[in-house]
């Protein structure tokens, strides 16, 4: 279960980012200046921060999880 968390929230963040990609992309289509584009410009960088915050939080969950599961066949074979 623990696993398929984390794939799930892996799964989120990826369409996160994909949402904030398109973002970008329709507003370097159509952008009227500068400002407008610097303006989405560091809206996208503060969400990639915080998502890149995430996935290394989920990577940390990742080894424990894979730790625990290292530990417990090690556990079982000793029975």
């Amino acid at each position: 279960m623990l696993l398929a968390s984390i794939a799930f929230e892996e799964l989120a963040l990826a369409h996160m980012l994909n949402a904030e990609a398109e973002k970008l992309q329709e507003v370097i289509t159509s952008y009227q200046s500068i400002r407008q584009l610097v303006k989405i410009n560091d809206k996208v960088r503060e969400v990639i921060k915080v998502l890149l915050f995430k996935e290394i939080v989920l990577s940390m969950k990742l080894q424990d999880v894979l730790r625990l599961i290292k530990e417990e066949k090690r556990n079982v074979g000793h029975t």
